[in-house]
């Protein structure tokens, strides 16, 4: 035949050209981005259209002038990707949004309690401090955690503990999560936590994706959510500026009042003032306690182990006070202004 004329004719150098093509070609395919789940299920969970709005629009305030008109926000990040940190309790004051707009939540019905059984979710993206919350959080008598709350780790987590980590990559795992069967993963929850505890909590970073989907699937409990935030100077961001912003702002949007927002730097740099708004929103989280050691979970997890958050955060926040240079920013425009952040770097 033909192609086996032209195959003796070719050169080794050419054939390997061609091995290496096809088998490029083999990877690319395997590897493509899996888009079909999400199509199977975007009539029923529309998670991904927030994300889109939020990440093409266009970030702006009211400007105080008798016109009225709206002008741009201050972008300090235009036309400067490289810039130099500094977070201190100056360059990162108190949040503009008053703490209590925040109060009202868990307590605020009749004389401090609430009808239904609380629930308490973490909310928040890699790396912005949830497993430091959580275990702050896991220390008062009065919280149920799904796991061990003694340790500072992943493992812990409604995720991990229902294998749900194990079965679902990680594309799946942030990709909408409109795939997930709520009342199912509700009764596991329900079945892990000791209910004989007037607060049960559960921090699961995907489920900041879908807070509406947490609500209703527990129908006999009162929902209540704490956000955590964290600026790009202290973090080694896994997850972009804008998706993050998205998320944020679907649950201040739809949950204004039941979302208690804390910035992971305040929990170093402000931690006495938090923790008097935390207990203010919910009273029975006045005996968590910030300098308890976690226990050693396992290898991977000794760098949770090693020392308090308290001591952590006395470490931290010399660090932060000193001016480093970084790329860590991938946006002209500053997602994060909402929550302070527009005055921890500069050109």
């Amino acid at each position: 035949p033909a192609q086996a004329i032209i195959w003796r004719q070719m050169t080794t150098k050419q054939v390997s050209s061609v091995c290496i093509i096809v088998c490029v070609s083999i990877f690319l395919y395997n590897y493509r981005p899996n888009y079909s789940l999400f199509e199977k299920y975007k009539d029923s969970y529309q998670t991904s259209n927030y994300i889109s709005e939020v990440k093409t629009a266009v970030f702006s305030r009211e400007d105080d002038s008798s016109s009225g008109a709206s002008t741009p926000m201050h972008n300090p990040y235009k036309k400067c990707r490289h810039r130099t940190c500094l977070v201190t309790r100056k360059t990162l004051p108190p949040m503009e949004r008053t703490w209590e707009q925040n109060v009202g939540g868990l307590s605020s019905s009749g004389e401090g309690k609430t009808e239904k059984p609380r629930i308490i979710f973490l909310l928040g993206y890699p790396s912005t401090g949830t497993s430091a919350l959580h275990f702050i959080l896991g220390t008062s008598s009065n919280v149920s955690t799904l796991g061990d709350p003694g340790i500072m780790s992943a493992m812990k987590e409604g995720w991990q503990i229902t294998k749900l980590v194990k079965k679902t990559k990680r594309q799946h795992r942030w990709n909408g999560i409109g795939w997930m069967n709520w009342t199912q993963l509700a009764v596991q929850y329900l079945e892990l936590w000791d209910t004989t505890k007037p607060i049960l909590l559960e921090c699961s970073p995907p489920e900041i994706q879908a807070p509406e989907k947490l609500v209703e699937a527990f129908p006999d409990h009162s929902v209540k959510f704490i956000m955590l935030v964290r600026g790009d100077c202290t973090t080694s961001r896994a997850t972009d500026d804008k998706t993050r912003s998205a998320g944020y702002a679907n649950v201040l949007k739809k949950y204004p009042r039941d979302t208690f927002v804390v910035r992971y730097e305040d929990l170093c740099l402000r931690w006495k003032e938090v923790y008097k708004h935390l207990v203010s929103w919910e009273p029975l989280l006045e005996d968590v306690d910030i300098a308890k050691v976690p226990a050693v979970a396992n290898k991977k997890d000794e760098h949770h182990s090693s020392q308090s958050i308290q001591e952590y955060c006395h470490n931290a926040v010399e660090t932060w006070a000193k001016p480093k240079e970084t790329s860590n920013f991938d946006t002209d425009v500053h997602p994060f202004a909402q929550f302070g952040y527009e005055n921890t770097s500069y050109c």
